[in-house]
């Protein structure tokens, strides 16, 4: 058998079977659900942000949200973009502090048109400059 993995990198889901509506605030709730419902069926990697995410309190409020997802079931983690090696490593050695040991992969972006490329330039610039 081969091993199914799901990836969740934003939080906002629902759907709808039969006979219920499920809905999904926070990726940890997904990841409780799929456990719960599937057991070790699927392999879940959850998104880490060793840049805070936009909609985050703080960097501490980042990794509790991370270690929620974790806690839950999460088998492993993929970063979203980072422009600096050094906020991985300090990333994960905070992911490590609080009892998150599961493997942390480090997210790339790839520029596929013109546009992302000129995407890509301003996320950095914006980042640059606070």
């Amino acid at each position: 058998m081969t091993d199914k993995k799901l990836v969740k990198l934003y939080y906002s889901f629902s759907f709808t079977d039969n006979c219920h509506v499920y809905d999904f605030h926070y990726a940890s709730d997904l990841v409780q659900f799929i456990r719960e419902e599937y057991g070790s069926y699927f392999t879940i990697v959850v998104a880490g942000y060793p840049v805070p995410h936009p909609e985050a309190e703080s960097k501490e409020h980042d990794l509790l949200n991370l270690k929620r997802k974790v806690d839950a079931g999460a088998d492993m983690i993929i970063t979203q973009l980072f422009f600096e090696a050094e906020d991985f490593i300090e990333f994960v050695r905070n992911c490590r502090a609080i009892g998150i040991t599961i493997p942390i992969i480090p997210g790339k972006c790839r520029s596929i048109t013109l546009f992302h490329s000129i995407s890509l330039t301003c996320l950095c610039c914006r980042y640059l400059l606070n």
